[in-house]
């Protein structure tokens, strides 16, 4: 889905106006006849030019407004008034001054869009912390069958390209367009389901499985691994046979602060293709963030230190429930990112759902 935005967010404040041309100068003028009349000379490195013939100083008749009354020279009221003129030209150049390496001043992404990828209502989440990692897993043509045990928690297999057969021996669910709700097609122990592309398998905690590909076509695989606790960090779908299947770690990460019992796992796809911010957003859950192209810089609330993260270096982040997050291009390069939340089932992880 995309969004058309307007081209700038930004605050008066953001776009200070500028002194009119002649205003430093006239004040100068002011500042020097003041002096003057206090009876004390400039202390500057060159005098002053006059006015050209027949022109007066913008200045020139409040300057002289105590001569031509014949009023007394009052030194110390004078010198309090250039005084007052100093401080206002510097304050008139502090606000006019633009800091263009403002950290908090972006301009509006154009063109940005976020995609629904995948979306699944688990059960029985643990309360706590629980591990996160994106997998890619590409199937060359006719691979053949690929066994393997789930983790301690449910194993998500999103279709991006090409066929495949699964056969699970606990029984499944499959979501069509991605989206394995309660009301997903349940698969019965041990019968091989048709996958294609957007197709979502949800396989059970430790149940045994098969994807079979046969076709002449490659097939590529997002799976998402979630594991209970630190202590599980390394543990995945284990390889029981395995034929030539290339594995990719996109990104991982410890998701805390999730509520436990039922929650719904949620993966978005964020594209930026220039330079610029999107609108900020409160997180509904923990979140990681993967970058699987370009650069991205975040900063996760108005006090905190913005971070750039790369593909392919350190590519992943992760951010708590509840963050008032912004997110901008920090590249040239198109950016794109793989958003992973966990919330609870009634929440609407992030706030672009389409």
């Amino acid at each position: 889905m995309g969004t058309n935005l307007p081209r700038r967010h930004r605050t008066r404040a953001d776009h200070p106006i500028a002194p009119r041309s002649g205003f430093a100068e006239a004040l100068l003028d002011r500042l020097l006849a003041e002096l003057g009349n206090a009876g004390t000379a400039p202390a500057i490195g060159a005098a002053s030019a006059p006015p050209p013939d027949g022109q007066e100083s913008p200045l020139a008749a409040t300057a002289t407004f105590g001569a031509h009354r014949g009023v007394r020279p009052r030194p110390w009221a004078n010198l309090a008034t250039a005084a007052l003129l100093v401080l206002t030209l510097a304050a008139g150049y502090a606000a006019a001054r633009v800091r263009p390496d403002d950290p908090t001043v972006h301009p509006a992404a154009a063109g940005w869009s976020t995609t629904l990828v995948l979306r699944a209502t688990l059960d029985g989440l643990p309360a706590g912390p629980v591990d996160a990692r994106l997998e890619r897993w590409a199937f060359p043509p006719a691979a053949g069958e690929r066994r393997g045990v789930a983790p301690s928690l449910p194993a998500l297999f999103f279709v991006e390209a090409g066929r495949l057969t699964a056969t699970v021996d606990a029984g499944a669910t499959v979501g069509r367009t991605g989206a394995a709700k309660r009301s997903g097609a349940p698969v019965p122990p041990g019968y091989p389901a048709p996958l294609r592309d957007g197709d979502l398998l949800l396989v059970p905690p430790g149940s045994r499985f098969s994807l079979r590909h046969d076709d002449g076509d490659p097939a590529t695989l997002l799976v998402v691994v979630l594991t209970a606790g630190a202590a599980a960090a390394e543990e995945r779908p284990v390889e029981v046979a395995s034929p030539p299947v290339s594995v990719q770690t996109l990104g991982a990460g410890t998701l805390a602060g999730v509520g436990g019992g039922a929650g719904t796992v949620a993966v978005r796809r964020l594209a930026l293709p220039s330079v610029g911010a999107i609108p900020g957003e409160t997180t509904a859950g923990p979140e990681l963030l993967v970058v699987e192209t370009g650069t991205i810089a975040l900063r996760p609330g108005a006090g905190a230190r913005e971070t750039t993260h790369s593909a392919g270096d350190a590519a992943s982040a992760v951010v708590p429930a509840g963050t008032s997050l912004a997110l901008r291009n920090a590249d040239d390069a198109p950016l794109g990112v793989l958003r992973l939340t966990i919330a609870a089932p009634a929440a609407n992880p992030g706030t672009a759902i389409p």
